[in-house]
């Protein structure tokens, strides 16, 4: 009992750490997503006003 104990902690542990580094590199490389974002909606109003 006390092992699968040790291993939940564990599991929980390495999730929050892999949690932290997506939260790192979202952050990180975010602006390019809203620059990204912002781009293709600009184009879709863009061909849409174009039609």
């Amino acid at each position: 009992m006390a092992k699968f104990s040790l291993l939940f902690v564990f599991l929980i542990l390495e999730f929050c750490r892999v949690f932290a580094m997506l939260s790192i590199s979202i952050i990180r490389f975010g602006h390019d997503l809203v620059k990204y974002f912002w781009i293709s909606i600009v184009c879709l109003v863009w061909t849409k006003k174009s039609e």
